[in-house]
């Protein structure tokens, strides 16, 4: 059984940065034990008190494979009660006392459902004050109906985000704005993704329909997300 001794140094800075940060961003490869640092985040405010439980969002296997066997790794997790909140059983597992919520991105609409219905329509306080966005780049597009239900639907009520991703920008850091606005509700990198494109890059190829960063752009963009990112 591992015990907290046991989680590499950048591991355990990843934690602090996310105890310490109540918007944060964490950049790893894959591989690297985000999801038990985050999980010891999520421990550790507990223990604090600053936090009860908290909202996971991850791909089908992350939420399947990942989170649960992980947290049953390490001996100051195995205690924590993870919800896989899907099947015939997920309205049930959401109205029932955990730590961690674990929830796939496909799975949003329905949530955003059952929490209005069961706890926003009645003012009961939410069962969790966090969220998790395992693989972030999953709500990268801030003009998706997805990014839109989870943002105006839930966020609001939530003041601790964290997100993860081994790959922050797959196709470029035009894919940084809808993920960093998501946690920091524009503070950053802007509200608008064209005024954000047009700041900062330049239109390149056949029509001018690819955008390359201007001189000097990703420097100033790792300056202003720099604070919240590990």
């Amino acid at each position: 059984m591992l015990t907290p001794v046991d989680l590499y140094p950048y591991q355990k800075q990843m934690a602090e940065h996310i105890c310490y940060n109540e918007r944060s961003m964490v950049w790893a490869r894959v591989g690297a034990g985000k999801t038990a640092a985050a999980a010891t985040a999520v421990w550790t405010l507990q223990q604090w008190g600053y936090a009860k439980a908290a909202l996971v969002f991850g791909t089908r296997r992350i939420v399947q494979q990942v989170w649960g066997p992980e947290c049953a790794k390490w001996e100051h997790l195995r205690g924590m009660r993870v919800h896989v909140l899907r099947g015939k059983q997920r309205d049930y597992l959401l109205q029932r006392q955990a730590d961690l919520y674990v929830v796939n991105y496909e799975a949003i609409p329905w949530l955003i459902t059952q929490l209005h219905h069961t706890y926003f329509r009645h003012n009961r306080p939410l069962p969790f004050d966090m969220v998790i966005l395992d693989e972030v780049t999953r709500v990268k597009n801030d003009n998706g109906k997805r990014w839109q239900y989870l943002y105006e639907g839930l966020l609001p009520a939530i003041p601790r985000r964290i997100g993860l991703t081994g790959t922050p920008a797959p196709n470029g850091y035009l894919d940084l704005h809808g993920q960093y606005r998501m946690l920091d509700d524009g503070m950053r990198l802007g509200t608008v993704k064209n005024h954000y494109r047009d700041h900062f890059f330049s239109p390149s190829g056949y029509g001018g329909y690819k955008y390359e960063p201007k001189t000097g752009a990703r420097e100033r963009i790792h300056e202003l997300i720099g604070d919240i990112t590990v």
